[in-house]
């Protein structure tokens, strides 16, 4: 059978392929994904993330029995690759075992990835804000070179660091991000940054910092509305011509290089205005290799009975970005890599969010309530980080479900799509058939010449798509 994407590494390393269960019959995995594209027909694994082309002749109805499974070579490379399973295990089960394997392979010793609020003021005032409420702090002189000292004893040594600087909005603290690069500097440390900002305030000081000492790889700007309606939403203090200035922002960094990603954020009244936005932001961008453009509903929608709606709404606006010429980050429905975490809570990889006051959390959304320790002490509450980021056993609705290999692993978080399987089958459908395209064009071109190296922009644009969520 003809493969149009590659399992994952990983998952194929640990697995290995499956072997026959002498006496077993045989079912279709409930974590495959089908596919139908110019009369041919597809399945793509959720759980290994291998893709098949099926033979044209082939009868998807099971059961099967092992010798049917011995005796068929199509079948015989169906179960080698999980795409059937033993009738009497429960596959849920052993999606959660795989998980718990593949999240132990990528475990370190060490962090590797801070999120840090310089401060929880900010000069807009969005009124879909989650963190409207929140008292303003910024992060003193004392808490800063606590913070400084608690990076550099808790990171892990052999791998890049990551600051995202996160708010509030983080460059009303400018001080801070440069003390703490500064000292990251002075110990030799290798880092890169990346920003959620709204903007306004990279004037051409800020821009030399971040594409300088600030080592920026990579920006998040949300875009509202065209001019008159950003101005009502965003609400900034004494920013005039704000609308303006941040798509002159997003031009320039891109031009340095910088890969930013323009969020327009869809509230149900907006979508009339994304023509304008492009068309505003084409006027002031030149260079398109590293800039991305996606559309997400409001986290209020996403929570309601506006949710499925929204991101339809949300769908369409991608067509209309890359009708416009932009390329569009658009949020997956389908992982190509297994998926051990949505974002940085549950990611055992090393990350930690550090508040203006020094306090430790696991997520953006959590700034106040239970927290997990401190710069000062590190990490003292493991059993509170544990019932927060360790994955529990599936929810009964979420069983069998087709999308929970990419789903949220743990159940605490507090942003999530109240029609969290309509959605990914609404992304999934196109993505898929995107890939299968792609894979079919990367054939036809590899037989004219030698493999291409590999794509800086995946990496980034992987990168992007983690900060997005």
């Amino acid at each position: 059978m003809r493969e149009f994407h590659k399992a994952d590494p990983v998952v194929t390393r640990l697995l290995g392929p499956q072997k026959l269960r002498a006496g077993s019959s045989y079912l279709l995995s409930p974590f495959l994904y089908p596919a139908e594209l110019n009369g041919k027909r597809y399945w793509y694994s959720t759980l290994t993330k291998q893709g098949l082309e099926l033979p044209p002749d082939f009868d998807p109805e099971g059961p099967w029995t092992a010798a049917q499974i011995e005796a068929d070579p199509e079948l015989t490379e169906l179960m080698r690759g999980y795409f059937l399973k033993p009738a009497e295990r429960d596959e849920t089960k052993f999606y959660e075992s795989v998980n718990a394997m593949t999240r132990a392979f990528y475990t370190k010793k060490g962090i590797s990835s801070y999120f840090i609020l310089p401060t929880t003021a900010c000069n807009a005032r969005c009124a879909y804000c989650y963190e409207a409420g929140i008292k303003p702090v910024t992060m003193d002189a004392e808490t800063v070179e606590q913070t400084l000292a608690y990076i550099l004893r808790s990171r892990r040594p052999d791998k890049k660091l990551h600051l995202q600087w996160f708010g509030g909005e983080p460059l009303l603290g400018v001080g801070v991000i440069d003390r703490i690069t500064e000292g990251l500097r002075e110990a030799g440390v290798d880092f890169r940054s990346g920003f959620t900002t709204n903007g306004s305030l990279i004037d051409d000081a800020v821009m030399e910092k971040m594409t300088g000492p600030w080592n920026t790889q990579s920006v998040q700007i949300t875009v509202d509305g065209a001019e008159e309606r950003y101005g009502q939403v965003k609400r900034y203090v004494n920013c005039p011509d704000a609308y303006r200035r941040v798509l002159r922002t997003i031009g320039l960094l891109a031009e340095r290089g910088v890969w930013v990603s323009v969020r327009l954020n869809l509230d149900g009244t907006n979508r009339g205005e994304v023509a304008d936005v492009l068309r505003d932001l084409a006027e002031y961008v030149s260079v398109r290799d590293t800039l991305w453009v996606y559309a997400a509903p409001i986290y209020q929608h996403r929570m309601s009975e506006a949710c499925l709606p929204a991101w339809e709404e949300a769908l369409e606006v991608t067509k209309q970005i890359t009708d416009a010429g932009f390329k569009s980050l658009q949020q997956l429905g389908l992982g190509t890599k297994f998926c051990i975490t949505r974002c940085m809570a549950a990611n055992p990889a090393g990350n930690i969010l550090i508040t203006p006051e020094g306090r430790l959390s696991f997520c953006q959304h959590r700034l106040e309530g239970p927290l997990y320790g401190s710069v000062t002490e590190g990490i003292t509450d493991q059993k509170a980080l544990k019932s927060f980021s360790v994955p529990p056993p599936a929810a009964e609705k979420c069983r069998d479900c087709p999308f929970l290999p990419d789903c949220t692993t743990f159940r605490a978080c507090p942003v999530y799509d109240r029609d969290c399987a309509a959605i990914r089958r609404l992304r999934a459908e196109p993505q898929l058939r995107e890939m299968i395209r792609s894979a079919e064009a990367r054939a036809a071109k590899a037989a004219e010449e030698s493999a291409p190296a590999e794509d800086p922009e995946q990496e980034a644009l992987e990168e992007l798509i983690f900060h997005s969520e």
